[in-house]
């Protein structure tokens, strides 16, 4: 179950969230009970996530933070974290309208992807997300 919701005046477009979150699952072999935390947040918000818990002091996309505490050695979790998106700073760099859509999408599978644990942080995990995102789109 994919949750979304906004903190700020915002309408998210759930079913464009919904479909590329479980499209990326489907893509990576993913149960598709898999669970998450969508929130669209303000400029401000994502800059003070990005500092406290990135060390950067902007706002930026989306930052997803993968659901690792107490999970229970052996025993299976269906939640996968939560994302949080900024509107503002994806219009800013993608632009409105169907861009936005567009940006939405790509913002949409990188995010899923961090919270399934793919990385770009090396060049070399960099190249194998760069490429399982690629395949996503491929076949959309």
């Amino acid at each position: 179950m994919l949750s979304v919701a906004t903190e700020i005046r915002f309408e998210p477009p759930k079913r464009l969230v919904a479909y590329w979150f479980y499209r990326t699952l489907r893509a990576c072999r993913v149960s598709l009970k898999a669970k998450a935390n969508v929130f669209f947040v303000s400029t401000r918000r994502l800059r003070d996530l990005y500092r406290q818990y990135g060390g950067v002091n902007k706002a930026t996309t989306v930052l997803s933070f993968p659901w690792t505490e107490n999970r229970v050695p052996g025993q299976a979790t269906n939640f996968l974290g939560e994302i949080f998106i900024c509107p503002a700073v994806i219009a800013k760099e993608f632009g409105r309208g169907r861009a936005f859509e567009r940006g939405l999408r790509q913002i949409m599978v990188h995010a899923t992807l961090h919270l399934l644990g793919y990385d770009h942080g090396a060049i070399a995990d960099q190249r194998v997300m760069e490429k399982v995102e690629a395949k996503i789109f491929k076949t959309s």
